[in-house]
This record gives C-alpha cells, structure tokens and sequence, in this order.
C-alpha cells in the first residue's frame, strides 16, 4: 500500500488523498496515452508500460483506499418496486461526496508524484483468448438478444431489453474455472432507453440465472452494472451480500471500454479491479474502480450480458463488443483449460 502523509490525520483527509493520488495517477496514464497519437510510442509500448507502471501503483492505491473507504454492505431495492433502500441512497450519497471532494482537492499534490508512488509486483501477461458470442447459450424467452448481428460474432446486440426479465448470454467453462488472475476486455454501448434501465455483463458466477435470482438465493457473483443516464457499477455478491465501487456516468449513445481484473494477490481474498476507458485504444481513462473481496472464490459460468430482473419494465438497446478473455491457467483445473483453449482455436 502507498504511504500516507503526515497530513492526513482524519480518516476523511486518508480517503481524499487516495481518491486524489488516483486522480493524479489517472492524468499521469492519459499524459502517456497522449503519446501514441503523437507517434512517440506504439500501442503495444503503451500496453507495457500501463501492465509493469501505471496499473500496479494503481494497485497499491486502491489497496490503502479500500482498508479506509467505507466497505458497509450494499442494501438491495424494494423487490416490487424496484426502488432503492433509503438508507443506501444515504450511503451512495457520503461515498460520492467523499469521491469527489478527493479527486478535486490539489492541495494533496504537494505530496503525490505518481512515478514515485511504489510499484507493485509486476505479473505476466495473461493469454488472450477473443471470444465468439454464437457460441454462448443464450436464454432469451423474448428474444431481445442478438449474438452475432449483421455477421459479427464477436458482438451481441440487444433491443428492448427489460430490468424486469430473465435473460441472459452464458458459456458454462466448468467448475473452479475462474479462479487465480483474470483480466477481461470488453465494450459497452447504449442508444436507447426508457426509464431507469441497467443490465450487467462481464458477470461470474456458479448459477446460471439472471442476476438478481443469484442474490435471492444467497449466490456468489462478481459483475459489472450499466445504469444508462447515471452510473456504472463493479460489484461483488458475496452469498446475498453486496459491495460495489461506482463510476458517475453511463451516457447513452456513448461507447466505454472496459478492463476488468482480478488479482488473487491485493488484500486478503484478491480485490477486483475496473478500468474505463472512452476509447478502444484504452488511452484515456476515465475511472478506476476497485472493490476488496470479502471471499477468495472460483467460478463456473462467464456471462456476457445478464439481465438485473429488477423491479420494473424499463428498457435497453445496445451492444456489447470485442470481449477478450484473459486467464492464468489454474493448477487444480488444467484439463477446463486445455478444453477451453481447444474449443476458442477449433
């Protein structure tokens, strides 16, 4: 974890700063980003130098962020409305406030020089395994999905798809096979919407159902959220319990690149990251979210998109795009591995 300042006396002054050397590492990325344009890297130079520099001081940031931010458990919405608990309305409101007065408060500059802020441990590449969205089960009652659309089969379309549904796309990669580092690539895009529609992707977890079924019965998942027109969300579902970090926005007709990472490593059972970026290149990032894990689990099924089942009939249409999966083989699962990898080359 990083240092603290001698400034930071309150544990509100310890959450600002993290929040501000996050911010400065963010600017730090972009400044680099900016030289791929500028023909003084290349992008796979670029790549390097987010794996081995940028990302593992990102990594010791949010592990001293979140041993201080407020880790209380998600309340879940009103199951026939939908609507949120007021007591986490209060809660999201202190963390957003917390958030935002950090990221803005430049009088911690002074202590924050993001080349010097300690590295973590580096860790290799992981293999790059681009996904084919045909050939995910697809549970679609009211065929609002669309895996491969106009030919493209690395994406999935979807259209009229509701929070109040169950419906999702889902490749089962046997038991105990997400387990260990994982690092997965992935677009989102929405161009229309009624009410306050979301839906997740990038999900893990060892049912196959729509998210919030997976939460009644007191699953286990990590996920990601797309609340159009307010927020994006990374959570974690530790057996009915949920804790979540948020980025402010999900505009419509706007793409976000995500990397979502998990390092088995940072904290006491791995801490899951999420990068979002505003280009396919990922040189300008947006948010770094991060959420400490409360369980060190291995998961069965990867879904691409998963409806919330949500409370109400608001709706989405959109696309996710170009997932790549990237895993580091597991000892105790080497034949799902050696499957799975027959199965992308066949």
């Amino acid at each position: 974890m990083i240092d603290l300042p001698v400034a930071a006396k309150t544990d509100a002054d310890k959450v600002a700063y993290c929040y501000r050397a996050l911010e400065r590492l963010r600017l730090w990325h972009n400044e680099h980003g900016l030289l791929v344009p500028q023909k003084k890297l290349t992008l796979p130079q670029f790549r390097e130098w987010q794996r081995v520099e940028y990302r593992p001081r990102c990594v010791k940031t949010c592990a001293r962020l979140n041993s201080l931010r407020d880790q209380r458990v998600y309340y879940k919405p009103d199951p026939r409305t939908g609507a949120d608990d007021a007591r986490q309305v209060t809660i999201d409101a202190e963390r957003k406030g917390y958030k935002l007065a950090g990221l803005a408060d430049s009088s911690w500059d002074q202590w924050i020089d993001p080349d010097k802020l300690l590295a973590a441990e580096v860790k290799p590449p992981l293999p790059d395994p681009t996904e084919n969205l045909t050939t995910y089960t697809e549970v679609d009652p009211n065929s609002h999905i669309t895996p491969g659309p106009g030919g493209d089969n690395d994406k999935a379309a979807f259209a009229g798809l509701s929070r109040e549904e169950t419906a999702y796309l889902v490749t089962d990669d046997g038991a105990g096979f997400w387990s260990g580092d994982w690092d997965i690539d992935g677009e989102v895009y929405v161009d229309a919407n009624t009410g306050t529609a979301y839906f997740f992707w990038l999900c893990f977890a060892n049912t196959a159902s729509d998210w919030k079924t997976i939460l009644d019965a007191d699953g286990d998942a990590i996920g990601l959220r797309f609340r159009v027109g307010s927020s994006q969300h990374i959570y974690e579902n530790d057996g009915g319990d949920l804790y979540s970090d948020d980025y402010g926005a999900a505009d419509p007709s706007t793409p976000y690149y995500h990397s979502k990472l998990r390092d088995d490593d940072a904290g006491t059972h791995g801490t899951v990251y999420d990068y979002i970026y505003s280009d396919a290149a990922r040189t300008t990032l947006l948010d770094t979210l991060s959420v400490a894990l409360h369980s060190q689990l291995d998961y069965r099924y990867f879904f691409a998109l998963q409806s919330g089942n949500y409370g109400n009939n608001a709706t989405n249409d959109g696309y996710i795009n170009e997932i790549d999966r990237h895993q580091a083989a597991a000892a105790n699962v080497p034949a799902a591995f050696d499957h799975y990898m027959k199965r992308r080359r066949a």
